[in-house]
């Protein structure tokens, strides 16, 4: 009696390749330390770089040398001075231009280091979603930057 030899075909699965790291990770370094422009609403846009750029590091790093004084012992900042000094910060070093912001009589206001500061002091929630922005890494990862400019 002789053995009966089934064939067997073995399907095809497709499985889907992981992203590498530079995939998820890679961002345009120009468009971090430079700025990238955000239409917050039609209209009215802000530059900003990131805030790992090293403009933005070495603000920070200056103005907590200069805080030294109101830091704790085991190095907290109260909430009061963390906003201040995200003010100062953003102020110096984030937002790098606008364009179409005015004042509460709708005079547009030059993107100078006193306006940026008072926008961000008057407007918490502006400073928040600038702030969130130039945090995100989504916002400055290459691969949508790219895509964004085939478009």
């Amino acid at each position: 009696m002789t053995a009966k030899k089934t064939a067997v075909k073995k399907a095809e699965v497709n499985v889907p390749q992981m992203p590498t790291l530079y995939e998820l990770f890679e961002t345009d370094i120009e468009a971090g330390e430079g700025g990238k422009w955000l239409e917050l609403i039609p209209g009215i846009s802000f530059k900003l770089r990131r805030f790992t750029s090293t403009a933005s590091l070495n603000s920070r790093r200056r103005l907590l040398a200069g805080l030294a004084s109101r830091v704790t012992s085991d190095g907290d900042i109260d909430s009061k001075l963390e906003t201040e000094l995200m003010i100062e910060q953003m102020a110096e070093a984030i937002i790098v231009d606008w364009k179409g912001v005015a004042d509460r009589d709708g005079n547009e206001l030059a993107c100078t280091y006193e306006n940026r500061k008072r926008v961000l002091t008057d407007l918490p929630d502006v400073r928040a979603l600038l702030s969130d922005h130039a945090a995100n890494i989504d916002n400055y990862r290459r691969e949508q930057l790219d895509a964004i400019e085939k478009n």
